[in-house]
C-alpha cells in the first residue's frame, strides 16, 4: 500500500465529523491513485465502516471497480458488529443466573460507551470477573454457546499464570470471548489496586442485563496500557510508526484501539480533571503509557480544538510528575513477558514504594 493510501486512512480515522477534518479527507483523497491494499488494511484495524461513513460524508466516491467490494465488506463488519452484540447479550444473560459480575476491559473497554452503530468492528470481547467466580463464568459461557477449545489448558491454569482464557463460540453467529481473573499481569509493574478500581465501575445495563464498565478514567488508563503492551516501541515514533500501522492489517499498533482513545477524549476530557487524571495515572504507575498515547495521538493524528488545550495540559503534567522508569525503559512497552523479567525480578525503588506504600 503506497503513502497517499496510508494518508487517506489516517485521515479518516475520526467519528467526530467537523468541517476541517472533512476537507483534510478530499484534500488527501485528490493525491490517491492506487487503492491497492487499502480494503484489506481497514478490515484488519476493523474500521472499513467508519472509513466509507467519512469518506461519504466528505463527499469522495470510491472508485467504481472497488465500491461493490468495500460495501460488500462493510455489510460483513455490521454482521460481525452483530455477533458481538449477540454474544454479549447471550453472556450477560447467562452469568445472571449464575450470580456472575462481568466487567468490560481491554480492548473492550470503551467500544460500547462509543460505538451505538457499528462504526468499528467489536473485535474480540474482554471480560473480567472475580477470581472466585471463574467457574460459574465458564458455566456461563457454555449455556451460551461458548466453550473452551479442544487444546486449552485446564482452566485453573489460566487462573495461575494470570492469563486470559479464550471461549470459542459454537455457533458461527457467536463471536469469541476472552475471560481474565486478573486485570493486569504482575510483570507489568502497575500499582493499581483491583479492589478500588472495582468500586469505582458504572453500571451500564445492556439489553436489559447487568453489566459494568470502568471509570471514564480508569478506561482511558486501561486501554493506554493494552495499547502499550501490544505495540511497544512502536507507540513512541509518531506518525511514521503510524502510517506503517495504516499499511498493515496486523500491526501490533492497534489503529482501532487509538481511535477509541481518541474519541474517548474528545467526549469525554470535560468529565476528567487533568490533576485527577495524573493523579490515576500515578496510582496505576502508567504515567509513560498514557503520555506515550497522548504523543502520539498529539503528533499523528490531533485532537478536536475543544480537547487539544486539556491534553497538552495533561501530558505536560505526567512529564513534571513522572518518577521511576519512564519512556520505553518502562515493562509496560515489553509485550513479550520474558523481556519484563529482569524489572520483575528487580523491580525499581519507584515501584516498591508506590505498591507497598513506603515512605
Amino acid at each position: 500500500m503506497d503513502r497517499a493510501a496510508a494518508e487517506l486512512f489516517l485521515a479518516c480515522l475520526f467519528v467526530e465529523s467537523t468541517p476541517e477534518r472533512l476537507e483534510a479527507v478530499r484534500n488527501t483523497a485528490k493525491t490517491l491513485r492506487n487503492w491497492e491494499g487499502l480494503q484489506s488494511a481497514l478490515e484488519g484495524h476493523g474500521v472499513l465502516t467508519l472509513f466509507l461513513r467519512n469518506l461519504e460524508q466528505a463527499g469522495v466516491e470510491l472508485p467504481p471497480a472497488i465500491a461493490p467490494r468495500f460495501q460488500a465488506q462493510s455489510g460483513a463488519q455490521r454482521d460481525d458488529d452483530q455477533g458481538s452484540r449477540l454474544t454479549l447479550q447471550r453472556f450477560l444473560a447467562a452469568a445472571a443466573r449464575e450470580q456472575v459480575e462481568v466487567t468490560l476491559v481491554g480492548g473492550s473497554a470503551l467500544f460500547l460507551d462509543l460505538y451505538p452503530e457499528p462504526l468499528r468492528r467489536a473485535g474480540q470481547l474482554e471480560f473480567l470477573v472475580p477470581p472466585e467466580h471463574l467457574g460459574r463464568a465458564l458455566a456461563a459461557g457454555k449455556q451460551a454457546g461458548l466453550l473452551l477449545d479442544e487444546g486449552a489448558l485446564p482452566a485453573w491454569w489460566y487462573r495461575r499464570v494470570e492469563a486470559p482464557l479464550p471461549l470459542a463460540p459454537s455457533s458461527s453467529m457467536l463471536r469469541g470471548v476472552s475471560l481474565r481473573c486478573r486485570l493486569h499481569h504482575s510483570s507489568l509493574l502497575l500499582t493499581a489496586r483491583e479492589p478500588e478500581l472495582l468500586a469505582r465501575r458504572r453500571r451500564s445495563p445492556f439489553e436489559g442485563h447487568a453489566l459494568y464498565q470502568m471509570d471514564p478514567i480508569d478506561g482511558l488508563l486501561e486501554l493506554s496500557v493494552r495499547m502499550a503492551t501490544q505495540a511497544g516501541e512502536a507507540l513512541v515514533h509518531g506518525r511514521r510508526h503510524l502510517l506503517t500501522a495504516a499499511s498493515h492489517a496486523q500491526h501490533p499498533l492497534r489503529l482501532d484501539h487509538l481511535l477509541d482513545l481518541r474519541t474517548h477524549v474528545e467526549r469525554r476530557h470535560g468529565e476528567m480533571v487533568v490533576g485527577e487524571v495524573i493523579a490515576r495515572a500515578r496510582e496505576w504507575s502508567a504515567e509513560p503509557a498514557l503520555r506515550a498515547i497522548l504523543d502520539c495521538i498529539q503528533m499523528g493524528l490531533g485532537f478536536l480544538p475543544s480537547a487539544r488545550e486539556w491534553a497538552r495540559s495533561l501530558a505536560q503534567g505526567l512529564a513534571s510528575a513522572t518518577s521511576g522508569p519512564n519512556g520505553t525503559s518502562s515493562a509496560l512497552f515489553r509485550p513479550d513477558p520474558i523481556e519484563r523479567l529482569p524489572q520483575w525480578l528487580r523491580p525499581s525503588n519507584a515501584f516498591l514504594a508506590r505498591r507497598y506504600a513506603l515512605p
